[in-house]
This record gives C-alpha cells, sequence and structure tokens, in this order.
C-alpha cells in the first residue's frame, strides 16, 4: 500500500517530462525548419514563423499558422489575374457533388488530369485558356502528401499544407519546387478578352446535371427499397418520424449546397431547380431508412396474430398491380389495410376468411408482418378477431407484398 502514492507520483511527472519533452521538441524542429527557410536566397524574416523570399519579380510569403484544429503552412504570392480560381483533390466532397451532378470543373484536353483534380473558377472561358499543358503539371505537382488546396483570389495565389507539423526531418525542398511551380502559375496568365462567367443554375447549366442527379436518387431509393423486409402496420406514424428525419437531412443538404455555390446561386433558381427536388427525395429517403431500420435490426420474437378479413380492393394501372386486404384490428378495435399478393387477394373472402399473420414487433417500436397466409372457414365458425401471443415460426407463411 505506502508503494502507491510513489507509483502515482511518477506516473504523474512522468507526464508532464513527456510534455515538457514533446513541446520542446516541436520548438527545435520548427526552428531547424525556418532556419533553412532563413539560406534560402532572397528570404527575410518579417517575424516568427513568416518570411519573405525575393527570386527576381517573384515575391512569395511564406508563413505558419496554428489553428484551433489544423496547423496551416502557406505560401502566397501577388497574381495579377483578371479572374480567380480553386484547385482542390482528394477531398470526399467532390466525389458526392460531382455524383449528384451540381459540379464538373473547368474540362481540359486531358481526362486524367479532370478525374483527379478539381479546377473551380468564376470564368469558364478564361479557365480553359489558363489550363495549359505546363499549368496542369505545375498543379498537379503541388497535389503531394499534406497538401490541402492551392487558390488565387483577390490578386493572390496561395498554396496551403494542412495539417502542417514540423518533424526531425523536414525539409524546405517542397518550399523551393513549390516557389518554382508558383512562379509558371502566375506568369503570362491570359487576358480575359470577354467575362463571361460560370452561370450556376442556369437552364443550360442544370439541363447538363439534371440526368445524373435524378439517376442517383432513384437508384439510392430503390436499393434501400428493396433491403427493406416488410412495410409496418403503422405506417402513418413511422411515415412521420420518416418526414421529420427526411426534413432535417433535406435542409442540412441544402445548406451545404449553398454554402458551396455561395453568391453564386440565385435563389429563385436554386429553390425550383434544386430545393423542390431535395424537399420530395429526402422525406422519401427518410422513411425508407426508418423501415429499413425498424425491419432489418428487428431480433424480437415473431407473435402470431389472427384477424377476420372485411373487405378487399386491388388497384390497376398498365404498369403495375396492387391488392390490399383489410382485416379486423386486433388493438383498438378498427381496421387494418394490409398489402397483399394476387394468389392471397383472390383467396381471401370478406366475413370468411382470416389472416393468419407472424408478426414481429420491429426495431423502433413499429409493429411489422414478417410472413402470412389466408385461411378460409365459414362465416358461423369465424371469431370476429383471435389473438395468440405465442412465439411462431414464420416459414410456412407468405411474406406480404411490399
Amino acid at each position: 500500500m505506502s508503494m502507491v502514492p510513489g507509483i502515482i507520483l511518477g506516473a504523474i511527472l512522468l507526464l508532464i517530462g513527456g510534455i515538457v519533452y514533446w513541446a520542446w521538441a516541436r520548438a527545435r524542429d520548427r526552428k531547424k525548419f525556418f532556419a533553412q527557410i532563413e539560406l534560402i536566397p532572397g528570404a527575410v524574416k518579417v517575424k516568427d514563423c513568416f518570411y519573405t523570399i525575393t527570386q527576381g519579380d517573384l515575391k512569395i510569403e511564406a508563413r505558419f499558422k496554428q489553428g484551433r484544429r489544423h496547423a496551416r503552412f502557406i505560401l502566397s504570392c501577388p497574381a495579377a489575374a483578371p479572374a480567380s480560381f480553386q484547385a482542390t483533390s482528394g477531398r470526399k466532397w467532390i466525389g458526392f457533388i460531382r455524383m449528384l451532378g451540381l459540379a464538373k470543373g473547368v474540362p481540359t484536353a486531358d481526362p486524367d488530369w479532370d478525374a483527379k483534380y478539381y479546377f473551380d473558377t468564376n470564368s469558364n472561358d478564361w479557365g480553359s485558356d489558363y489550363l495549359t499543358p505546363e499549368r496542369r503539371q505545375a498543379i498537379a505537382g503541388f497535389f503531394g502528401p499534406g497538401f490541402y488546396s492551392l487558390e488565387l483570389d483577390g490578386g493572390q495565389l496561395s498554396a496551403t499544407w494542412s495539417p502542417f507539423s514540423f518533424k526531425s526531418d523536414t525539409s524546405v525542398d517542397f518550399v523551393l519546387e513549390a516557389m518554382t511551380r508558383m512562379k509558371t502559375l502566375v506568369t503570362e496568365i491570359p487576358p480575359l478578352e470577354k467575362f463571361t462567367p460560370t452561370v450556376y443554375l442556369s437552364e443550360a447549366w442544370f439541363d447538363e446535371r439534371k440526368k445524373p442527379a435524378w439517376f442517383a436518387m432513384v437508384a439510392i431509393l430503390i436499393v434501400v427499397g428493396v433491403m427493406v423486409r416488410g412495410a409496418p402496420i403503422d405506417a402513418s406514424g413511422l411515415a412521420v418520424k420518416g418526414l421529420a428525419m427526411g426534413l432535417a437531412l433535406c435542409a442540412v443538404f441544402l445548406a451545404a449546397a449553398l454554402n458551396k455555390l455561395g453568391e453564386r446561386a440565385w435563389f429563385p433558381a436554386f429553390f425550383t431547380r434544386i430545393g423542390l427536388p431535395a424537399l420530395v427525395f429526402f422525406p422519401l429517403l427518410g422513411l425508407r431508412v426508418l423501415t429499413f431500420l425498424n425491419d432489418n435490426l428487428d431480433n424480437g420474437p415473431a407473435v402470431e396474430r389472427r384477424a377476420e378479413v372485411v373487405s378487399k380492393s386491388a388497384s390497376r394501372s398498365d404498369r403495375s398491380e396492387s391488392y390490399t386486404i383489410k382485416v379486423k384490428s386486433w388493438g383498438d378495435g378498427g381496421t387494418i389495410g394490409i398489402e397483399a399478393t394476387k394468389d392471397q387477394y383472390e383467396r381471401a373472402v370478406p366475413n370468411q376468411s382470416v389472416l393468419k399473420m407472424a408478426v414481429l414487433p420491429g426495431r423502433l417500436g413499429f409493429e411489422w408482418i414478417a410472413a402470412m397466409s389466408v385461411e378460409t372457414v365459414y362465416a358461423s365458425t369465424t371469431p370476429a378477431v383471435a389473438v395468440s401471443t405465442e412465439a411462431v415460426a414464420v416459414s410456412s407463411m407468405t411474406a406480404p407484398s411490399r
């Protein structure tokens, strides 16, 4: 027992010593890195972690910034460009936005480059002239480990590495290479003969993205719908929760889309061409997802329910048929409409048949029918509603249609 306080004190001292050493090593590596910066010809220290490097007519600023979440190392230089751009690669949102057909970037003559990098500019015509093979090669050279984005805005070209950390072997070679690339990107920038900005949400912009967007939405709904094992008995209750979930997802999506488009989004066009489809898609998705979770995560026991058939109805169109059997409820004494197969519909006789169902409790508390069969008896011997709460096997019954 007498050794416990000593062990605790030793552990605390070891922890404090580790933190002190980590802070010291980090300061040492940072000092070593910027000592290498000072050796670059034309480098002048402005203040701690901030240097200017003059190479001929090119003046580059190198600075280190410690943010709340990530540290950043930034190289920037003046660029007399008539337009602005942002080049990124490997960002997860690019694939998602492209899948929805909301962004394509400036196309070039190199499809491999277009697939790897995303070049967004406020003038596609100028962007096409700017992206020469030499500049495309320079932009691609930036995207190594740790590189975040390349941006030209407000007459300033900025290259950002984030998250950035100093290590004992961190070299300034990447700075020297980046300076060469930046010189390529700011030299002989093509003029803007006629300003033709990228018109987001225009008729042409929307038309070329409409088909892949609709295809993606329909495919998602079909895939989730196929995985649903059965519809809930209380469909209205689950629909309310699904609607709430869908509207929340819709709000997040619209906020992200508006943030991406920024001031380039014309609000009426945004609402009619993106907002309205989202208000339809996400509530449907929310209902499908909740139904999927309610069914597929349900591990409760099946309970046999027997209910008298009250009526039946069929709905037919050129492309589909649906059948509904209405039975007496085992809960509140009302009636419940249950989707059925064509064979079940034909066998069911109102007031003479009983629907035998294997009902599961549902993971989210909404009962659903795993399987059911139709039994025909004489009306005089058919009880109004007969309920058994024993667990049953469902292999001998037929799953209801969805």
